[in-house]
């Protein structure tokens, strides 16, 4: 978004990417887990439904793969699309200041050195790990790992009941699983609002999932073809739990990863860039947004970051306060108004 619009304005951009247009949310977040989401909630459906007698019914895995794949290429491509015609020039391989002015980018071709007069960072974030919870990418794995799986695990433990990790719970309980979810606080979905997250956990518990509040991972392990999960519970004892498969889904932490900030003088706020409301850093004409700054972890606040704010006159901010004005906001009172 921030490099289209800069283009928009007349800018010459270059975006670097290493892996793939799109970023987290087209590529290994929200776009491929709606997909399978909305297979899964078909598969669900006709499976509970009380009028459906379907003998045999399985969720094809490799199929729903395929089509979660479909999505997200369609779609990439379509970003892709939108690069060139806005005349925007890519460069796929990883960056790295080599002073405030200036970035390396290492590609399969070699290095090329750019100089820019304005740089936006915005790399993103990663799966954050827990260091007793060693994630190997087949029994234990993160988010990514898990949107490529082509069996549905017969028992699945999430460790984490933020939203990716209900959202995986929800998603492998309907295509079969049989999921426990642990977390360490006393409630899960605690960015939520209260009253929904309440209804959500209720509704999930009737389905079959298993939650474990204020309940801590103390180590995680593979044994025997399955993952074992040593959790301390609210009372103070030490229970395992085993699974075909575990998720690691406690969070997100920032990609910084060979960026070299240091050269470009670029401060840090934890592990988080530190930008100021304009979202510059502190170097000037360095300016970061999405993931990498913190604060909510949502692709379009990172979309919204990379676009200049506009100036907005006072008068077209505030309606005219006149009789008219006030009632064309208020619902008709001949019927009640849609929901």
């Amino acid at each position: 978004m921030a490099a289209i619009r800069a283009a928009q304005l007349g800018a010459k951009v270059l975006l670097v990417e290493k892996d793939q247009l799109g970023g987290t949310c087209l590529n290994r977040g929200c776009i491929p887990t709606k997909a399978m989401l909305a297979d899964a909630k078909l598969y669900h459906q006709v499976k509970a439904s009380p009028v459906i007698k379907a003998e045999g019914l399985r969720v094809e895995m490799v199929k729903l793969f395929e089509r979660k794949e479909g999505v997200v290429k369609t779609l990439r491509s379509g970003v892709g699309l939108l690069v060139k015609n806005y005349g925007i020039t890519v460069a796929m391989g990883k960056a790295t200041f080599l002073d405030p002015k200036t970035i390396e980018v290492e590609s399969e071709r070699g290095k090329e050195q750019f100089k820019s007069s304005k740089t936006i960072i915005a790399t993103g974030s990663v799966s954050a790990h827990l260091p007793s919870v060693p994630v190997d990418g087949k029994m234990i794995l993160t988010s990514t790992e898990m949107l490529n799986l082509t069996t549905v695990p017969k028992e699945l433990i999430v460790i984490g009941g933020g939203y990716i990790g209900m959202e995986f719970a929800c998603l492998f309980d309907g295509l079969g699983s049989k999921v426990k979810v642990i977390e360490m606080l006393p409630e899960v979905l605690t960015t939520e609002d209260e009253e929904i997250a309440r209804g959500l956990v209720t509704l999930l518990k009737k389905r079959g999932i298993e939650i474990f509040t204020q309940t801590k991972v103390k180590e995680a392990k593979v044994k025997s073809d399955l993952v074992e999960v040593t959790v301390t519970t609210p009372e103070g004892k030490e229970e395992v739990f085993r699974a075909d498969k575990a998720l690691m889904a406690v969070g997100r932490s920032p990609y910084t990863e060979g960026l070299q900030l240091d050269k470009a003088n670029v401060a840090l706020n934890g592990k988080f860039i530190r930008v100021n409301e304009r979202m510059e850093t502190s170097t000037p004409g360095i300016y970061a947004i999405g993931d990498v700054t913190g604060r909510q972890m949502l692709a379009h606040k990172a979309s919204a970051e990379g676009l200049p704010r506009q100036r907005i006159p006072w008068e077209a901010r505030q309606p005219s306060i006149t009789r008219r004005s006030r009632t064309a906001f208020l619902p008709s009172r001949k019927s009640p108004p849609s929901v």
